[in-house]
């Protein structure tokens, strides 16, 4: 595999995450203005915070930042389907 070559997979997955990434910030913040700005600094925190488990944390994977993330998009979508049956939204 040439430099070329791994320089556009690796652009190709990163596209791929941040596509995920943003779809995850506008559920959390529910398509308005201040709540995708604030789910956005949440989730820029949390991949910051990533780094630093990993350097300072020997038995902790950075993965630990996508387990809460997931964690926290099923919450919220659980939260959204309960609303809805209630009436609520």
């Amino acid at each position: 595999m040439s430099y070329e070559q791994a320089r556009e997979a690796a652009e190709f997955i990163k596209s791929k995450y941040e596509g995920f990434l943003g779809i995850a910030v506008a559920l959390l913040g529910r398509n308005h203005p201040l709540g995708v700005f604030v789910a956005a600094l949440f989730f820029a925190v949390l991949a910051r915070g990533e780094i630093f488990v990993d350097a300072f944390t020997p038995r902790v994977s950075k993965d630990i930042g996508w387990v809460l993330q997931a964690i926290i998009i099923l919450f919220v979508a659980c939260f959204q389907i309960y609303a809805q049956k209630r009436g609520k939204i």
